[in-house]
């Protein structure tokens, strides 16, 4: 009988408690990695969204790059106006899942003051390239 006191004390005191100790270690080390991948995983979902978001309005940028150029392969189809058709080139519905309705517009700016903004598209060729002007030129 006194051999097994001598083992379950060290010191004088009993260790009935060390067990429970390192169980309880044991539980705080795998709580917190649980905890720590919990929030990575929260991170990533977030993350998701936010770039599916961004891909949908990429697919209706490119949905409006797409029209524009079918609209100069044909030359203009019948009745638009390649520089300024409101009716053409803005807010155009690309999808619509019911709760969000993607739309694209092609714009321009305009040499006039009263209409800052065309719905449609301009020759950058014919523009004068400032980088490569010089006295002569002008």
């Amino acid at each position: 009988m006194r051999a097994r006191a001598r083992l379950k004390t060290f010191g004088g005191r009993p260790r009935r408690a060390f067990v429970l100790i390192g169980t309880l270690i044991v539980i705080m080390l795998a709580s917190m990695i649980a905890i720590s991948l919990m929030f990575q995983m929260r991170v990533e979902e977030k993350s998701t969204a936010a770039g599916i978001g961004s891909e949908q309005a990429w697919a209706a940028a490119m949905g409006g790059v797409r029209k524009a150029m079918r609209a100069i392969a044909t030359n203009g189809l019948a009745g638009i106006n390649l520089r300024d058709d409101p009716g053409f080139f803005r807010s155009q519905l690309v999808f619509d899942d019911g709760s969000e309705q993607w739309r694209f517009s092609v714009y321009s700016t305009s040499d006039d003051l009263e209409a800052p903004v065309l719905h449609g598209l301009s020759d950058e060729a014919g523009k004068l390239n400032v980088n490569h002007v010089t006295e002569a030129a002008s």
